[in-house]
């Protein structure tokens, strides 16, 4: 009992640090009727399997249980698949937006042409000089 208890506490913590409670009882909401209703039948069958002339007709069902919510469509197989598929995906979490604005220290003429990530053309580049050069002439602008 101490392992589920700790799970659970485990799942509390980080949903608190994360800040999703939301997102954990929306999913909550949707996942819960399914797994009551396969929880039930579990023990219904499992209660039956405590009387000695149904153990054997009790083990056979729990097994086709079993067997059923394991392979039926959107099952357990499906589940870990689309987790595969999608996990490597979002494991990296949102992406980060591109700085709209870079500060580049460039001296003279330099030929500059960046690509954002995933595109074939170039990114129009606007170069705006601010303040003073700090430079040989007294730091003056525009020197």
């Amino acid at each position: 009992m101490a392992i589920p208890i700790l799970f659970i506490a485990i799942l509390l913590i980080v949903t608190g640090v994360r800040d999703t409670y939301g997102q954990l009882g929306q999913q909550l909401a949707k996942d819960a009727p399914d797994f009551l209703l396969w929880l039930a039948a579990v023990l219904i069958v499992g209660f039956v399997g405590y009387f000695q002339p149904w153990q054997t007709a009790s083990r056979a069902i729990l097994a086709l249980i079993i067997i059923v919510y394991v392979t039926r469509s959107g099952g357990l197989f499906n589940q870990i698949q689309s987790a595969i598929q999608t996990g490597a995906r979002s494991a990296g979490g949102p992406e980060t937006p591109v700085p709209t604005v870079i500060p580049i220290e460039a001296s003279g003429n330099l030929p500059i042409e960046l690509k954002s990530p995933g595109e074939s053309k170039p990114i129009d580049i606007k170069i705006v000089q601010q303040g003073g050069g700090g430079g040989g002439a007294g730091g003056m602008p525009g020197m």
